[in-house]
């Protein structure tokens, strides 16, 4: 009897060293594109080839231009989920191709419009080409073809006054070196340039009576971290 349980704990010493091998492979991190490829998890460089797309629809709002928006914003879906910078991935300074924790940005040219620029569009860096950020001009015939109604510190809908279709903004603030600010307003990037610090941005904001309501493209720090809304190209 002692020799049979003497090879019974010896089976299950067997079992539990097995196990224990197995749990030490490694596995793949969620928000990443599988593999390290020697890098490290370094969330401080540019998106490499081979991260995912970022796979989007859009909404024909039959505007003069023909251009197309699309139903959702940008997100760094490349970001390691145990990095600020996934903490921050939906938001992005100006002529950035990436999240990151601290905003700056430091452009080696001086550009006055990034729109479909591979350099600094992070629209087409993350989402593949065709895709860009909307220039100041296509925000404003946005705005001028869509009737606008939004929700007390809510998102913005805006309604095409040509085919009566929708297009939906969130207000989800901005980012700055000192954390999320503007909570309850709306912060979107144009990818037109304004000077070497600054660019134009898309914001909105309602407040609790209904005229309290702003709606406008203005001139902001490129150093802050924005949404970014893409548009595409109709065929």
């Amino acid at each position: 009897m002692k020799k049979y349980f003497t090879k019974l704990l010896a089976f299950i010493a067997m079992i539990l060293v097995g196990i224990a091998l197995v749990s030490c492979e490694p596995t793949d991190e969620p928000g990443g594109n599988g593999n390290n490829n020697g890098n490290n998890g370094n969330n401080n460089s540019e998106n490499n080839e081979g991260d995912k797309k970022l796979e989007l629809e859009t909404v024909d709002l039959g505007l003069p231009s023909g251009l197309l928006w699309a139903t959702r914003s940008v997100v760094d879906i490349n970001a390691r989920f145990d990095t600020e910078r996934y903490k921050n991935r939906n938001y992005f300074s100006w002529g950035r191709l990436y999240s990151q924790s601290i905003y700056s940005t430091r452009l080696e040219d001086d550009v006055e419009n990034i729109s479909g620029n591979a350099k600094y569009d992070v629209a087409t860096k993350l989402c593949g080409e065709g895709w860009r950020i909307p220039t100041k001009e296509e925000w404003e015939e946005l705005l001028e073809h869509c009737t606008k109604e939004a929700e007390y510190h809510g998102p913005l809908t805006l309604t095409s006054k040509i085919n009566g279709r929708t297009l939906i903004l969130g207000a989800a603030g901005c980012m700055a070196s000192y954390g999320h600010t503007s909570r309850g307003s709306g912060w979107y990037w144009t990818a037109t340039s304004n000077g070497e610090r600054e660019a134009y941005a898309f914001t909105f904001w309602q407040g609790l009576h209904p005229w309290e309501f702003d709606c406008s493209l203005v001139s902001i720090e490129k150093e802050l971290g924005l949404k970014v809304h893409p548009v595409k190209d109709s065929k």
